[in-house]
């Protein structure tokens, strides 16, 4: 038994020397009021995040939090709180609330204190960030435009905070400023002098730390007008033969071309061919001489070229000249009438002619005259030599 009480004396001593210490270190920490080594700053957080305000201090034998006035209330208080007070003085959320009821946002400072005084920190304000999901303004779905036009596409992010950036991407890629393509100030994009790579699937996207928004994907149709690979050639062939007009159109979307003729019907009856490249006649005839026109429309505009196609015939004698004979000293007249396409030029040859003896329309050879349209010779006063 005495060994008993001398153990338990000598626990006691010690652990009042203990005591005693502690309250000397105590005091001697506590030479003055607390001094704040480390200050809260202000931030900003996601909601639900974990999220920490700062707060060191020498000399202090309690920290407190305090947030628009009022004491913050940790989980030390109360244990369903999420927010909890830290052995160094910081104040660590587990998750930040953004409720209009209990929500974290405000504006924080510390209070460090001790049997001297208290001593409170630089305030800090916590910021809960968002990101809204509508768009204050938005491109339209489609936009068509020509080649070398100025396309405007207007965004406008939601509200949000940190302030929303605004990206634009085209085909899920994003667009760099360039000289062509620029994004202004206000987040709108515009493309200067449109070219046909322009085309495709655009979609303006904001973005902060919260996340990412995009609007529904805007498509950028670039139009070509019709134009002319090739030109229909003009033409001239003899008739019965086969005419081909080519006419090769570009441009986007793809031109709806059609065949017409200048004041006249086209001979559908002989057409082989008819597209948007080729019209094929077959077997020509000489009323199917004329002008045609290809012409080619899209949405971007309208392109005409023109071909003449010209079909000849070969001269055949309608009225054929007859063995005549005629007195001496008599007025006679020979017929022959040529048909042909264009109009056959008809020369008349006179025989044993002592000069070249051919005649054509409206000469005159001698007693000898052709007339204005060729089919008549006339010979005044004919003589024996004129025999032949």
């Amino acid at each position: 038994m005495m060994y008993y009480r001398s153990n338990e004396k000598n626990t006691m001593d010690i652990i009042y020397l203990l005591l005693l210490t502690a309250m000397t270190q105590a005091q001697a920490s506590e030479v003055g009021p607390p001094v704040i080594k480390e200050h809260p700053a202000s931030m900003v957080a996601r909601r639900n995040d974990p999220a920490t305000l700062n707060c060191a201090a020498t000399g202090a034998s309690r920290i407190r939090w305090f947030r628009d006035g009022e004491e913050v209330t940790t989980a030390s208080e109360d244990p369903q709180s999420h927010r909890i007070l830290l052995p160094s003085g910081s104040l660590f959320f587990l998750r930040v609330a953004s409720s209009r009821r209990g929500g974290d946002a405000g504006t924080y400072w510390c209070v460090a204190s001790n049997s001297y005084s208290a001593t409170r920190s630089k305030n800090a304000t916590l910021t809960v960030a968002s990101l809204g999901h509508v768009f204050m303004d938005q491109p339209i779905s489609l936009v068509k435009a020509q080649i070398g036009e100025i396309i405007r596409l207007h965004c406008k992010a939601p509200k949000g905070y940190p302030l929303p950036q605004i990206n634009w991407l085209k085909n899920g890629k994003v667009v760099n400023n360039s000289t062509r393509m620029i994004i202004t100030s206000k987040g709108y994009l515009i493309i200067k002098n449109a070219a046909q790579v322009d085309s495709g699937s655009y979609a303006c996207q904001a973005q902060n730390i919260v996340g990412t928004r995009e609007t529904k994907p805007t498509t950028i149709t670039i139009l070509i007008p019709p134009w002319f690979k090739v030109h229909p050639a003009n033409v001239t062939i003899a008739s019965g033969e086969k005419v081909e007009f080519k006419c090769d159109i570009q441009g986007f979307p793809q031109p709806f071309v059609t065949w017409r003729r200048l004041n006249g019907k086209i001979p559908f009856g002989r057409i082989t061919k008819s597209d948007d490249q080729y019209l094929i006649i077959k077997e020509v005839l000489v009323q199917d001489s004329g002008v045609y026109v290809c012409e080619a429309e899209n949405e971007a505009g309208v392109a005409i070229a023109e071909a003449r196609l010209v079909v000849v015939a070969s001269p055949v004698v309608v009225q054929r000249l007859n063995d005549m004979k005629v007195l001496a000293g008599k007025t006679t007249k020979l017929e022959c009438k040529i048909k042909g396409e264009p109009s056959p030029i008809s020369l008349w040859r006179l025989p044993n002619s002592k000069s070249v003896g051919v005649l054509t329309s409206a000469q005159k050879m001698g007693s000898a005259s052709v007339s204005e349209d060729g089919a008549t010779l006339k010979i005044e006063k004919i003589l024996p030599e004129n025999s032949g």
